[in-house]
């Protein structure tokens, strides 16, 4: 489940900045900031809000409106790895076609 919530933080980041960011360097800076992108729960998630976020955020030269940042925290601490995302839905329909 842990690359499920790290690809969900990489979606909801992007979809808020209006462009993909690097996963690399967002996987990289988690790995500095001491948690393990490959086995993220909820709870690192929601850990990653606050100071961190901005900190990435800055350091990927991107600025957020106060609301747009705040939009982006309540997104990242609703993650929930086990309920299926469109995506998955999408791609559970193309399996079975």
């Amino acid at each position: 489940m842990g690359r499920r919530v790290f690809n969900r933080l990489v979606v909801e980041i992007s979809l808020i900045v209006r462009h993909c960011v690097s996963r690399r360097a967002l996987w990289t800076y988690l790995h500095e900031i001491g948690v393990d992108p490959g086995q993220m729960n909820t709870q690192d998630a929601a850990g990653f809000c606050g100071p961190p976020l901005r900190r990435f955020l800055v350091a990927q030269g991107i600025r957020l409106e106060p609301s747009e940042l705040h939009k982006l925290e309540r997104q990242l601490r609703a993650i929930n790895p086990y309920r299926p995302e469109p995506y998955d839905r999408f791609d559970a329909l193309e399996r079975v076609a």
